[in-house]
């Protein structure tokens, strides 16, 4: 009876060792790895989240048309980049950024405008100064 007695203050001398070991080994690893992983999957998250449901769509029209979309903020586009608002003017006058320039342009649905796209278009050529190579980041309030 003895015999038996020890045996099991044996096993449970085991389990408690490897309670032990779980708590000071496995259980910080499983933690820490889940701690990493909400974490990296956070940052994917914010990422997808910041960004409208249209973005990839305009994303790829602007790749296939040779332009890109700015991250972030306009204002912070550099001063050598020439901001422009095409919304109409009294949307301009209710607020616009620091530096943009307002040149409204006509809705692309309008037909038979051609003269008032082509005096938008020479209002930005000569904001530029005739460089066709300046930066030019151009915001709306439908991007369109």
């Amino acid at each position: 009876m003895a015999d038996s007695a020890h045996t099991v203050s044996r096993r449970d001398e085991g389990t408690w060792r490897l309670r032990m070991a779980l708590r000071r080994y496995l259980f910080p690893f499983v933690f820490s790895f889940v701690l990493l992983l909400v974490v990296t999957l956070s940052s994917v998250w914010a990422e997808q989240i910041q960004r409208p449901v249209w973005w990839a769509d305009m994303q790829a029209e602007a790749e296939s048309e040779g332009y890109y979309l700015l991250e972030g903020d306009v204002a912070s586009a550099g001063a050598d980049v020439l901001v422009l608002d095409v919304r109409p003017d009294y949307e301009f006058r209710a607020g616009h950024v620091v530096s943009a320039r307002n040149v409204e342009f006509p809705p692309t649905d309008t037909a038979g405008d051609e003269q008032l796209v082509a005096s938008a278009v020479a209002a930005v050529a000569a904001l530029a100064h005739g460089d066709r190579t300046r930066r030019i980041a151009v915001y709306c309030r439908s991007f369109r």
